[in-house]
């Protein structure tokens, strides 16, 4: 029997204990693909679902497609990183989409993501402590919405200025370049938590995509392998402090980069293997989605990561700090 077909018919779940008992259970579809396509891991691969803030780094790609060469040169990597993030409302993610804004002349008006307190807590209480309130400057979405923005202004001609729309020039791009890492994996579109397109894929065409990113960071090649660069060196404007994607880069021995997506969505890509691994928790809860990727990781690229950065992922704490349970991932036939 070959090795793929033994691999198809495992299956992987996340346990959360408390104490020594059981408190959830968390199935999990995940595909393991290289950049070719050819599978490496098949845990349900053909499960058609959303790919959330994780199809970002391709949503920026097409973004740039419409900047002049000009325009992409002069972009930073850091700027790159924010762009592709789902981040933490922190000072310096702010500061960040701020030098975004102004360096393509926009302002915060034209923000059409929507607005939420920061996700990080203590970011959040400073806002509010100050007499501030929060705006769509803090919204985790605001860094790719900047890009937009930018592109809106390089964009050809619309009946709409709402650059949320899929008909607008500047989704199309989008779209045109996830149907092309996908191998014209998209299913359909809905509208996804900032009002944008949100791709509809199975597994394996989201894990295939993060093969074609891994793919363009090994080769270092055009504005994709740029922008995995970008989010691998700096993983905290990417993500925030205490994010599970920070945890995961900083924990790879070889460079990798790690998205999260809502609805306990998780990809990942490895460049010097060259492939792109996709994660779905099925009961959409964020907190497994460390458990299964190092199970996963460790199936496919033994070694890879350090246990020891990742151990408090695995723990269950109590408000005391107190450990009162773990989480952790066991493979069934």
């Amino acid at each position: 029997m070959k090795q793929g077909d033994m691999m198809a018919r495992e299956r992987l779940t996340v346990i959360q204990e408390r104490g020594s008992h059981l408190e959830s259970q968390h199935p999990i579809v995940a595909a393991v693909v290289d950049t070719q396509g050819r599978s490496l891991l098949d845990l349900n691969q053909d499960l058609v679902t959303t790919f959330r803030s994780s199809a970002k780094p391709f949503q920026l790609w097409g973004c740039l497609d419409l900047l002049s060469e000009e325009q992409r040169r002069d972009v930073t990597e850091q700027q790159l990183a924010l762009g592709a993030s789902s981040h933490s409302g922190e000072v310096d993610h702010v500061a960040g989409v701020r030098a975004i804004l102004e360096h393509f002349a926009l302002n915060e008006e034209e923000f059409l993501c929507g607005t939420h307190w920061p996700v990080h807590a203590q970011s959040a209480y400073a806002v509010a402590a100050s007499g501030q309130k929060a705006t769509a400057i803090h919204n985790n979405c605001s860094g790719k919405h900047a890009f937009m923005m930018a592109a809106r202004k390089q964009s050809p001609p619309s009946n709409s200025n709402d650059y949320r729309t899929l008909e607008h020039p500047i989704q199309q791009a989008i779209y045109k370049r996830v149907n092309q890492a996908s191998d014209h994996g998209i299913v359909d579109t809905v509208i996804d938590g900032c009002g944008v397109p949100c791709f509809v894929m199975s597994m394996r065409a989201m894990a295939l995509t993060w093969a074609r990113l891994a793919g363009a960071m090994a080769q270092n090649s055009g504005n994709l392998g740029r922008i995995g660069w970008a989010m691998h060196r700096h993983p905290h404007l990417m993500s925030g402090t205490g994010r599970l994607d920070y945890a995961l880069v900083r924990a790879g021995r070889q460079p990798l980069v790690a998205k999260v997506g809502a609805e306990g969505v998780q990809c990942l890509a490895i460049p010097h293997l060259g492939i792109g691994v996709a994660i779905k928790v099925q009961s959409g809860a964020s907190d497994p989605r460390a458990a299964a990727s190092l199970a996963i990781l460790e199936k496919v690229a033994p070694g890879l990561m350090d246990a020891d950065v990742m151990k408090k992922w695995l723990e269950l704490r109590n408000w005391e700090g107190l450990l009162v349970g773990r989480r952790y991932a066991q493979w069934n036939d």
